[in-house]
């Protein structure tokens, strides 16, 4: 027995049709809407959190990044040839302070500099940088003003004194207006524009515009190092399921006392009372392997999470006894359908920690995600 079906829009009551009525020459030419048949998509909610395979789901660890290959530009007096290019340069300072400088006797002095005073270190040979991902130093100021433009270019050339990538201020790297006290930089070679480059020199510069003194400043422990490890925690999809993130809830919590004020606020810099984080918290897709620098962010501040471009950030919440502090903020992705990972393209959302976090009592990331089990056994 055959039944008919008519299969409607529930608005203008158009109606499909398998068939063209031939009430012309050319077809009739009635409106009508398009019907279609997909494979049947089954959507299952579940909840993943992230996991690192020696830590678990806790987060709150030391994942210090420990370089494993370092060449040495300049520590204690010894390293590359040193030249000052421009201006006077004190390549064997004797003068110490508490904690300066932090290794050794010898230290770098720039305090008789002015503006496009240059100092360089020589390797007298060629060095690739295939194998390195930052360039570490310890800087020690004594002063910097704030009027004008003030100053400490680092950047690398080749051989020919030609500048490889660009240069970068060593100010935006450290905190400058905290004076005598040793605080370590670490540059990424992809800010300079030389990730896998061949360089011979380091090149410092200072720049003084404007009104006010040049910085004052000593230099120490100057490196080129690769980026280590830390320890990184991912969620991926399982086989033959394509992953939808359509939601992640970050929650930590420290000794941290916000409420003297009679209030819960956090600060936006660092996370908890942390302070800026030195190489920061990684995040980023992972495919086949590989973690291409566009699909990837490094958040040091906590402003920096929250207000990443294409995620919402949504219900921040805090509370407090006096001594610990808990924070819990969760970010929506404003793609449609959430964050999709792949299985058939090894896609993963990975953070990666890259300090130590285990001052902190709690730490976790997790995701509100759902699956999609396709017919076609693809995966999307």
């Amino acid at each position: 027995m055959v039944f008919p079906v008519n299969i409607t829009d529930g608005g203008n009551e158009l109606v499909t049709t398998v068939y063209k009525p031939k009430n012309s020459d050319h077809g009739s030419n009635d409106a009508g809407i398009v019907a279609y048949v997909h494979p049947r998509d089954e959507y299952d909610g579940i909840n993943k959190v992230f996991f690192n395979s020696s830590n678990g789901v806790n987060m709150a660890v030391d994942g210090s990044i420990t370089p494993t290959i370092t060449e040495s530009v300049w520590s204690n007096g010894v390293g590359y040839t040193t030249t000052a290019l421009a201006g006077t340069w004190d390549f064997a300072s004797t003068d110490t302070f508490t904690g300066w400088p932090p290794a050794g006797t010898l230290s770098v002095d720039g305090t008789a500099t002015v503006n496009n005073d240059e100092a360089e270190f020589d390797k007298g040979s060629a060095l690739n940088l295939s194998s390195y991902d930052f360039v570490r130093g310890c800087i020690f100021i004594t002063s910097w003003p704030t009027s004008g433009t003030k100053q400490v270019l680092l950047e690398l050339r080749d051989a020919s004194d030609v500048v490889v990538g660009n240069a970068v201020d060593i100010g935006g790297y450290v905190n400058t207006s905290d004076f005598n006290t040793d605080q370590e930089f670490i540059i990424p070679l992809s800010d300079l524009n030389a990730v896998g480059d061949t360089i011979q020199k380091i090149v410092i510069r200072v720049v003084d515009i404007g009104g006010g003194q040049a910085p004052n400043f000593y230099l120490a422990e100057l490196k080129i190092q690769d980026g280590g490890n830390g320890f990184t925690y991912e969620i991926s999809p399982n086989a033959e399921k394509t992953l939808f993130v359509d939601r992640i809830t970050i929650q930590m919590e420290r000794t941290y006392n916000v409420t003297t004020s009679n209030q819960h606020a956090v600060g936006m810099t660092g996370f908890l009372g942390s302070g800026t984080l030195t190489n920061g918290i990684l995040t980023g897709l992972e495919v086949e392997g590989s973690k291409p620098s566009g699909l990837t962010a490094n958040f040091k501040d906590l402003r920096n999470w929250l207000i990443f471009p294409q995620i919402v950030c949504r219900d921040i919440s805090t509370f407090g006894d006096g001594t610990n502090t808990t924070l819990r903020f969760q970010l929506d992705f404003e793609d449609i359908g959430g964050l999709r990972l792949r299985p058939r393209f090894e896609e993963k959302l990975f953070y990666t920690i890259q300090d130590d976090l285990s001052g902190f009592d709690f730490f976790q990331v997790w995701a509100d995600c759902h699956e999609v089990f396709d017919e076609s056994g693809q995966g999307n």
